[in-house]
């Protein structure tokens, strides 16, 4: 076990191996830890507790198959965090998990079921979401509400076959003028199969213009 902020404030830790035999990561271990000129890269394969990264210089996040959950506000506010590696064996990533980080693309693993409220609420440099793959059967069930709310996301593939629930204003953006909530053009691809089924479904019919199904193309770029 890692306690409750354990190495808070180690401001030259540069990197970390956290092994399967870790069965419980306490609260804010890590926060506030990371060299500030180099970073803080993790190698975890255990579930990450709630706020275990937050407010830390963490860069970068291999995880493997032990990581079953990610903890609410598990990485919230490490702004420097830009590539995160998921493995199979992940099935919830919990609310606010990474507001406000740098994550880029992140490509989610088929054995992914929820995720939580706000996740990835506020990642301005987050252009492309990739839940699943071709490998295997998506899992994916369930978006809480406003998962990409002020996000800058332009490409969401998903390949569940049924539609997941579309949690409340999961892909909106605030109007022009300030005053309401609009959907974003988030390009959305899905199972070919599955298209009409999403351009219908409650929540995902305001994108139904934005729908299209996943092409051998699209999948030969993902590589």
């Amino acid at each position: 076990e890692l306690g409750d902020s354990a190495m808070c404030g180690c401001d030259k830790l540069r990197k970390v191996v956290i092994g399967s035999n870790v069965k419980k990561m306490g609260y804010a271990i890590f926060e506030w830890s990371g060299d500030v000129v180099n970073g803080l890269e993790v190698e975890v394969n255990s579930p990450i507790g709630n706020n275990s990264f937050a407010l830390s210089n963490i860069t970068k996040v291999v995880c493997g198959s032990g990581v079953t959950s990610i903890g609410d506000e598990a990485f919230l506010y490490s702004r420097d965090l830009s590539v995160v590696k998921f493995a199979e064996g992940l099935k919830t990533i919990g609310k606010k998990a990474f507001s406000s980080t740098g994550l880029l693309t992140i490509k989610l693993p088929n054995s992914l079921e929820t995720i939580g409220d706000d996740a990835f609420e506020y990642c301005r440099t987050l252009v492309m979401v990739v839940i699943g793959n071709k490998d295997g059967v998506c899992r994916f069930k369930e978006f809480g509400s406003l998962v990409f709310y002020d996000s800058v996301v332009a490409t969401l593939v998903c390949y569940a076959t049924n539609p997941p629930k579309y949690g409340d204003y999961m892909l909106y953006k605030d109007s022009d003028d300030g005053m309401s909530l609009e959907p974003t053009t988030c390009v959305i691809f899905v199972p070919q199969n599955s298209w009409s089924k999403y351009r219908s479904a409650a929540g995902w019919k305001a994108h139904s213009m934005y729908i299209s199904s996943i092409t051998q193309t699209l999948e030969d770029g993902l590589k």
